[in-house]
């Protein structure tokens, strides 16, 4: 370093290097935070990478052009860094735009599925339903038949004693009178002609 003599001059240059480093955090920061900075902040950037550009080539000069571009080369890629932060920022609409649309795309999918399978589960409700409703006609439709065809067997015989007959021969196979409704089934009669008919013999007995 010109005008500075050992540990002065290591101590200038890493005073300049530190002051270029860390102007160019504080320009990285902004530009992802989308904060303009100030005059000051690009002069010690300014004054930082010229500085330090500079003392690199001057210290490899006496090397030739592969020298002089050996010590110019490690700033640049701070250079690349900073347009590859502004190149992002500018395009981050773009960017989450492609990702608010890979996120719909899933939302919409996953309501497609969800509905599908909704629907399916509906159906199957719904089948299982109309089973349970044919299954409960079904036990209906056979409960009256087998109603009617019960009514059909019952006569509707007024005459007693008819029903007293039957009702004689159970008492001589059995050595009892018969029951109420044994009586209705064996002589097919209706429940008051069985009860009448039961009351005169039992009466009479």
């Amino acid at each position: 370093m010109v005008g500075f003599l050992g540990l002065f001059a290591h101590m200038a240059v890493i005073g300049v290097d530190t002051l270029f480093a860390v102007s160019s955090l504080v320009i990285s920061n902004a530009i992802t935070r989308q904060i303009k900075v100030g005059i000051p902040v690009w002069f010690c950037f300014a004054f930082g990478f010229a500085f330090t550009e500079w003392s690199n080539v001057r210290a490899c000069w006496n090397d030739g052009k592969e020298g002089i571009i050996a010590g110019s080369a490690p700033v640049f890629p701070l250079l690349c860094i900073k347009l590859l932060l502004s190149w992002m920022t500018e395009n981050k609409e773009a960017f989450a735009t492609r990702t608010n649309a890979g996120d719909n795309t899933t939302i919409t999918t996953s309501a497609t599925s969800t509905s599908s399978t909704s629907q399916t589960g509906d159906a199957r409700k719904a089948g299982g339903d109309i089973n349970t409703n044919s299954k409960t006609g079904d036990t209906t439709k056979t409960g009256g038949e087998k109603k009617k065809r019960h009514l059909q067997l019952v006569k509707d015989n007024p005459d007693l004693e008819y029903v007293k007959e039957k009702a004689k021969e159970f008492y001589r196979k059995n050595g009892k009178w018969p029951g109420r409704p044994t009586l209705q089934r064996i002589a097919g009669c209706r429940e008051n002609h069985a009860r009448n008919a039961l009351r005169e013999l039992k009466g009479a007995s």
